[in-house]
């Protein structure tokens, strides 16, 4: 996850979370299919039991593992070049008119 521009890990993020309310982060790792089958089966309990929105689900899983470590580097290069373009298009501009 980014956070203000730094790359912090989900651990982190909760160890801070803990830090910061006072109640325990949750310790406990498990595999990402287990995930899957338990949020699958929540799911179906919340749908078909309890008639409640489940408090996860199988797609949220899937993003997780999917998730990856991003580089703001990307996103800036294309801001400079964006910005680049502008004021190049903008002289540009000016020297059609003139």
């Amino acid at each position: 996850m980014t956070l203000g521009g730094e790359t912090i890990p989900l651990k982190q993020i909760l160890e801070l979370m803990e830090a910061i309310s006072g109640r325990r982060a949750p310790h406990l790792q498990i595999g990402g299919r287990v995930a899957e089958i338990a949020t699958a089966m929540l799911e179906f309990a919340a749908d078909h039991v309890m008639r409640r929105p489940p408090s996860g689900t199988t797609e949220g899983v899937r993003i997780a593992l999917r998730a990856e470590a991003l580089s703001i580097k990307k996103s800036a290069t294309r801001a400079w070049l964006r910005a680049k373009s502008r004021r190049t298009r903008v002289a540009g501009d000016h020297c059609a008119s003139a």
